[in-house]
């Protein structure tokens, strides 16, 4: 790959990391003032699917579909170009079984970091969709890669 190609690609992946951080920790920092159970209690499920079922009905009886649907998609999202990337600019994330470790490392420390810092919330479909969503990143850089090489051969 070259080399301009690939300093674009890092430029592009900080900058949206960055962005990403100020999505996850600055952007809703309205819960600051409680404790970290009262925050716990309050805005957690570690129950899986739960808040995505709970979304899916809200959205059939017609409320807040759009808040749900950015959810969704948001989560969904949140690694995606990750996914992607990494596996262009770094040897290490080429395997889908060291990304997968990966993520699932990055989301519970995201998680475990909007607790202690009593933003956002701590959820397992959180967890399930961003790596959901890194994973399919990951696919298709796959497809593309394989497709570059059965044409380089």
């Amino acid at each position: 790959m070259k080399k301009s190609i690939k300093i674009t690609m890092w430029i592009i992946l900080l900058l949206y990391t960055a962005f990403a951080l100020w999505l996850l920790f600055v952007r809703d920092r309205g819960n600051s003032g409680m404790s970290i159970s009262e925050h716990f209690t309050r805005y957690s499920n570690l129950l899986p699917f739960e808040t995505i079922i709970s979304d899916i009905k809200q959205m059939a009886m017609g409320k807040n579909v759009r808040l749900y649907i950015r959810n969704f998609f948001g989560n969904t999202m949140l690694l995606f170009p990750f996914g992607l990337f990494l596996p262009f600019l770094t040897k290490r994330y080429k395997s889908a079984k060291r990304i997968f470790i990966l993520f699932i490392c990055v989301i519970i420390t995201v998680e475990l970091l909007q607790l202690l810092l009593r933003v956002g919330s701590v959820d397992t479909d959180d967890l399930m969709l961003n790596v959901a969503g890194g994973m399919a990143g990951y696919g298709i850089y796959r497809s593309f890669s394989h497709k570059r090489l059965d044409n380089n051969a």
